[in-house]
């Protein structure tokens, strides 16, 4: 923006250069741009073409008209820099005179205006408001001010944003004109390309980039070119003067338009839409196409029925928000559409499903029956027309009615409008039907018959449903064992200990069972776990795990200890488990003797391994052993003192002497390590493996503890003897430090020979005294039977000295066997020495069990299920009587007692919609086990009347219509479904996006999971609401059709004149490229001409560099290396006379657009006087007052700068 302080200067400029070298007032100087002015508009002559420019009206009074006093030095100032942003609106276009904030202006010739910018300046940022004499029909000139304003917009779905693109046109201008500065301003073909005139309340906010479903939305629309005749009306009698206008273009010729798709009709769905699986959804998808397929349901959601009546009181609803989720995705669909859908993606839907139950809320597999059973409560409960619902008490039936058919048949009826009055939606209408449940006490024989409804019927499979593992059974003698077991599936794990006692003949009191993983125990079925009391054993233990049964006698009091074995690492910091663990029993007595420990350990061992090395030893060495037996023990001890603590007698330690082996060390083989409980592992849950406080109830004897390979840094058993009691059972290692410590006294002591001879008689009187049936031998002959326990070691100040009348091991604690490499690999490996015999293990092959029973059975089960299961059977068992189990007891008001009642279910109400939930799995959910049995089910003609019991009930004749099918087992699976198309009434097959066509018996197989069926009527279900709404939508249906059909035959005729406008502009098109180049001919032809002329004056130059340029070309032409140049030239020149072509061709149309529609446009800034830089702004002087050009440019400001 100019300052006055650069005006000042510039006027002053000005009038220094006006006074010629003498310098002349600014009064001197107004008066001779008037002047100079005045002589330029009298001049004048105005013609087609000629630019005019507009000024304030006030500013040019104030230069051409005002009276200034001649001694005024500040006349320019007050005339001041030319500012026509006033005269401008919000939008850029000139104000109209009706306006309130309207300014006057005065309308100047171009040239007229140049030169006053080039004295006074134009406001900076802004450019000259130009309008262009037209000549209109009637031969009079006419300059147009206020011509008319378009403001564009482009239907593109890829485009994200866009310059502005407004521009003016004259009113003068045709159709075609219009059209043509549109499309290029977006780069748009003319002949791709057509406009939309549009309107909206909303107009103003309609952004510059639009979408085709945007477009649709727009209330208005019109196309610009409707016939051939409309391409050359003016604006004028189109009657446009300021509007918006959307380009529409298509990418190929043959392409469609977009909005066509608008333009067409919506047609009627065909119900052959897919849904898109968004992780595990299948389950979902199944379900949901064979909903759809009801007509009453979806026409009940497509035709906004339900929006009547939802609930969003119900405070066992969900607000409606499930059923508005359900009617979207029935819409979205269903719902006609102007273009084919082959599926569509339920997101919304399943993140609301997953808002009501948290289920759902995951990507997780799910059960499909669960999903529907959910689905059809939510939608229940939201559309409930029962807005309060009563308090009603439950009808009972008098024990002397309940014989009373009549009776029974009024209380069903009683339970039923019961039901009614608290429950009433479409989905009561359709799906619900009713229970008659009878009870009887086993012991005073009360009959409770009872009426309940339900969604779908679970009909069992007459499968033996048998429960098959192997087990492994540690005994108490002889090599681990296997066994396989077959029990009911509904069994507990009572009976299978029962089993496994009847099969091995063993006292089901010295058994115990265990889960074992990773060598060790991961599940304790003898913990205080009520789990185990109830659950069926197919859930309590997977194929997979490792069960094994102990037999393990003991007595009340015994202690029963875990024992692990482990494989020591070669620094010992860290042991690693295998095998089998096991058990042992300890009595009190020997839970004192390390001996007595060793020796049940070393009886296990020859269990686990074939080598029986333990056993070999024992029968080759004496079965007691006395005192003598270790002589440099009882050589050290008996020289001690009589008088000193640390004397030994064969009294003391008897049942460790006894059962100390000279030639095997106490840690030959493994190395006995204590695990208390304070390591434990605490999970936090872990069926018959969890913690458990302990309490006065729990039985400390059958503790199993949770190790999780926490075997390293254990303290040794041996170390808790008192050093005289370790001597004897590392006698091996104390022989040789003594035989070392004699050597070092005999170098270092005088020894008294006779002192010694004596010692060496006494020596030899014990041996042979010790020999003798004394009473100290008598003694370790009791030990060997009774194995006493003697009192412990009198030794002084040692470590043991506080523990020395505590038990080796006390409840709550496990023994760890760690096993030494070399000592592993000779018994169970197979890895000794030639020499040395070895062993290998004995629990990972066991011997099997034979038997026979359960042999016979599975091939009676393989016979059944290689046979077909009719459907009827599965109806037949349903309403078998059948025992309560033992955790699901009746109480009896008789008895005021719970009881194993006798129950019987039967059919009483089947609804019009029979859901068919065939029992696959044994536990919903988990998908632990599924039986794949096929079911032969009718695909029509299902008579249900010989399984209803109410003998008044008619039409139970049901066709099927749709089958939910799962694949797979374990973990989950696949969902598909196949469904009759309630449209056209084929069969298809819906496998989530996918849908092919199919025949209903494809469905019968052992995937068939849910089975639809519905009442054959001749009228639609429901009752007399659905009735009464299906006949509106018919009618609907039948207009929608009729209008279907009226929106084609416009549309028809549309396209047919679109194609023939297409036609007529591609014509137009080839004319003026013909024209162009007839045009560019005759320039080239003027060009040669002009040439011609050159040569006849003799200009020498140019003829030789003529004629020297032909010589060249020749010799390039005779030369065989040149063609190839000589080809590329020319492909140059074919390439030049193209681009001259085109650019002919843009210059004919401009040139026409300018000859017969003046047109003056400027980007949208450039209207609202944007700025400019001052380098832009016209400074030059007219010539003819003598004031010299301070530009050089002497063309700007021109029209064609502009």
């Amino acid at each position: 923006m100019s300052t006055g302080v650069s005006q000042e200067r510039n006027i002053d400029e000005t009038d220094s250069d006006l006074n010629s070298g003498a310098q002349k007032s600014q009064y001197e100087s107004i008066i001779l741009q008037r002047q100079v002015v005045q002589k330029m508009l009298d001049t004048y002559t105005m013609k087609e073409g000629d630019v005019f420019c507009l000024v304030p009206k006030d500013w040019y009074q104030r230069f051409f008209t005002f009276t200034y006093d001649p001694t005024d030095n500040e006349i320019f100032l007050k005339i001041g820099i030319i500012n026509i942003a006033e005269l401008l609106d919000a939008n850029g276009l000139v104000k109209k005179p009706d306006g309130e904030d309207f300014v006057e202006y005065e309308i100047l010739p171009y040239t007229v205006f140049q030169q006053l910018v080039s004295w006074y300046g134009l406001f900076s940022g802004l450019q000259p408001i130009q309008r262009i004499v037209i000549a209109r029909k009637d031969g009079e000139l006419e300059l147009e001010v206020y011509p008319c304003y378009f403001r564009l917009h482009l239907m593109d779905n890829e485009r994200n944003s866009l310059d502005i693109n407004n521009f003016i046109l004259s009113r003068y201008s045709t159709i075609r004109d219009l059209k043509y500065h549109a499309t290029e301003r977006f780069n748009t073909e003319f002949y791709h390309s057509r406009l939309w005139l549009v309107d909206d309340p909303n107009i103003s906010n309609l952004p510059l980039t639009i979408t085709v479903s945007s477009f649709e939305k727009i209330k208005f629309k019109k196309l610009l070119v409707e016939k051939i005749e409309d391409f050359d009306k003016t604006l004028e009698e189109a009657g446009l003067n300021s509007c918006h206008l959307v380009v529409e273009y298509k990418l190929k010729k043959d392409s469609e338009w977009p909005s066509d798709i608008t333009c067409k009709p919506a047609k009627l769905s065909t119900g052959l839409v897919g849904l898109t699986n968004l992780g595990n959804t299948c389950y979902m998808n199944s379900a949901l196409q064979c909903l759809m397929h009801i007509p009453e349901l979806s026409n009940y959601f497509l035709y906004d029925f339900y929006k009547e009546e939802i609930n969003v009181d119900n405070p066992l609803g969900n607000g409606g928000r499930l059923a508005i989720a359900f009617g979207s995705l029935i819409h979205t669909t269903l719902g006609p559409k102007k273009q084919i859908v082959t599926y569509a993606t339920p997101k919304d839907f399943k993140l609301t499903l997953g808002r009501f139950n948290s289920m759902f809320l995951g990507y997780h597999q799910q059960d499909s029956q669960e999903l529907l059973a959910f689905l059809l409560d939510g939608l229940h409960e939201d559309l409930n027309r029962i807005l309060k619902k009563p308090y009603l008490d439950k009808p009972e039936l008098k024990d002397h009615l309940v014989q009373d058919k009549e009776a029974v048949r009024q209380l069903a009826e009683d339970c039923w409008s019961q039901h009614k009055m608290r429950n009433d939606s479409i989905i009561t209408d359709l799906f619900v039907g009713l229970y008659k449940s009878t009870l009887v006490c086993p012991v005073c024989q009360k009959i409770s018959i009872t009426f309940d409804p339900f969604n779908d019927l679970t009909l069992p499979l007459p499968v033996d449903k048998k429960w098959y593992h192997q087990i492994i059974f540690f005994p108490e003698t002889g090599y681990p064992k296997a066994l396989d077991v077959e029990l009911d599936k509904s069994s507990t794990f009572d009976h299978l200990k029962n089993y496994v006692s009847s099969k091995l003949q063993v006292p089901i009191n010295d058994l115990i069972g265990a889960d074992i993983f990773n060598s060790q125990f991961y599940k304790n079925f003898e913990a205080n776990d009520p789990d185990l009391n109830y659950l069926p054993i197919s859930d309590l233990i997977s194929s997979g795990d490792k069960t094994v049964f102990y037999q393990v006698k003991h007595k009340p009091g015994d202690l029963v200890v875990p024992v692990f074995n482990t494989l020591s690492d070669d620094g010992g910091r860290y042991a690693k488990p295998f095998g089998l663990p096991f058990l042992i029993t300890i009595s009190e007595d020997e839970s004192f003797s390390f001996g007595s420990i060793r020796d049940k350990l070393e009886r296990k061992y020859d269990q686990l391994s074939t080598l029986n090395y333990f056993d070999q030893i024992k029968q080759e060495s004496k079965e007691i052993h006395k005192l003598a037996d270790f002589p440099t023990l009882n050589k050290k001890y008996q020289n001690d003192s009589p008088n000193e603590d640390n004397s030994l007698s064969d009294v003391d330690c008897t049942s460790d002497i006894s059962f100390a082996n000279p030639k095997i060390s106490g840690d030959f083989a493994f190395n006995i390590k204590l695990f208390d409980s304070s390591r434990e592992f605490k999970p936090r849950y872990n069926l018959g493996a969890r913690h458990i406080d302990i309490d006065e109830n729990e039985d400390d004897s059958l503790w199993l503890p949770q190790t999780n390979n926490s075997f390293g840094n254990l303290p040794i058993l041996l170390d808790k003897l008192c050093e005289k009691k370790r001597a004897f059972y590392t006698y091996k290692k104390f022989e040789a430090e003594e035989e070392l410590a004699d050597e070092d006294d005999s170098e270092s002591v005088n020894v008294n020979v006779e002192e010694v001879d004596e010692n060496d008689n006494n020596l030899d009187t014990q041996q042979d005294e010790s020999n003798d049936e004394s009473m100290m031998g008598g003694m370790f002959e009791e030990s060997k039977n009774s194995a006493p326990v003697s009192p412990p070691c009198s030794e002084v100040a040692t470590n043991t000295e506080s523990n020395a009348f505590e038990p080796l091991i006390k409840t709550r604690q496990a023994l760890v066997c760690e096993w030494e490499q070399d000592s592993f690999g000779k018994f169970f490996v197979g890895l000794g020495d030639d020499d040395d015999k070895s062993g290998t293990q004995t629990w990972e092959t066991p011997e099997v069990i034979p038997n026979e029973e359960l042999i016979q059975n599975k091939k009676l089960i393989e016979e059944k299920l290689n046979k077909n299961i009719a459907l009827q059977e599965c109806l037949d068992i349903f309403s078998k009587p059948e025992l309560l189990g033992e955790n699901d007891l009746w109480y009896c008001p008789n008895c005021k007692d719970h009881r194993q009642a006798t129950k019987t279910i039967e059919i009483w109400k089947t609804p019009d919609i029979l859901t068919i939930h065939l029992k696959r799995f044994e536990n919903q959910r988990s998908f632990s086990d599924k039986i794949d049995a096929v079911v032969d089910f009718p695909i029509e003609a299902l008579d249900m009347s010989e399984y209803v019991v109410n003998p008044e009930t008619g039409d139970e004749i049901y066709d099927l219509f749709a089958v939910d099918n799962h694949f797979g087992g374990l973990g989950g699976g696949h969902y598909t479904s196949y469904v009759k198309n309630h449209i056209d009434h084929k069969w298809y097959y819906f496998d989530d996006a996918r849908v092919s066509a199919a025949e209903p018996e494809q469905a019968i197989k052992g995937s068939a999971y849910l089975l639809f069926y519905r009442r054959r009527s001749s009228t639609p279900l429901g009752g007399e609401y659905l009735r009464q709404m299906m006949t509106q939508v018919r009618e609907q249906e039948e207009v929608h059709r009729e209008m279907e059909n009226e929106i084609l035959r416009d549309y028809v005729k549309l396209k047919e004149m679109q194609d023939a406008i297409t036609a007529y502009e591609e014509k137009c098109q080839q004319v003026q490229v013909s024209e162009a180049v007839e045009s560019t001919l005759d320039e080239q032809q003027l060009e040669c001409d002009s040439d011609r002329e050159l040569e006849n004056a003799g200009n020498v130059e140019a003829d030789a560099e003529s004629s020297q340029s032909i010589n060249q070309v020749e010799k390039d032409q005779n030369e065989p290396s040149s063609m190839v140049s000589s080809a590329n030239g020319a492909k140059r020149r074919k390439k030049q006379q193209n681009n001259l072509l085109m650019s002919r061709r843009k210059q004919y149309l401009d040139s026409k657009d300018l000859q017969n529609s003046p047109v003056l446009e400027y980007a949208d800034d450039s209207i609202l006087g944007s700025p400019i830089s001052d380098d832009d702004r016209c400074s030059s002087y007219s010539s003819s007052v003598g004031v010299p050009n301070n530009n050089n440019d002497s063309s700007c400001g021109s029209p064609e700068n502009q």
